[in-house]
């Protein structure tokens, strides 16, 4: 849906995987009814909700880089990325074999750090 964040499958992952949704700098709204297609904003989910309206936060490749702390990003080649993470244990490094774009690997390696519990 958007390359400028993560889409609503990636997004309902993370917070799956406990991410504080508080963190996100984007949000989908979407009118409660399947006619009508989500929309992107920028900046976060308002205070006063209609209860008609659906939203899902979302992030942006810079906002999830922050929440990853000391994190290298190379590209490899042109299918291929490669981050570093390091942790009080040393680096960790993880291949992105199957990610595009540096949203996608940045989303992957967001999701194995929360689900090995290394970040909150």
């Amino acid at each position: 849906m958007s390359n400028i964040a993560t889409s609503i499958n990636q997004s309902k992952k993370l917070i799956e995987l406990g991410i504080d949704i508080n963190t996100a700098d984007m949000f989908y709204e979407r009118v409660d009814d399947e006619r009508f297609d989500y929309h992107l904003h920028i900046g976060i989910i308002p205070k006063l909700r209609p209860t008609f309206v659906e939203y899902i936060p979302a992030w942006s490749l810079s906002r999830l880089l922050e929440l990853i702390p000391d994190l290298k990003l190379s590209n490899v080649c042109i299918d291929k990325w490669i981050l570093g993470y390091y942790s009080e244990n040393g680096w960790l490094i993880k291949e992105s074999n199957f990610s595009n774009t540096p949203l996608d690997a940045v989303f992957e390696m967001m999701c194995y750090l929360l689900e090995n519990k290394l970040i909150k």
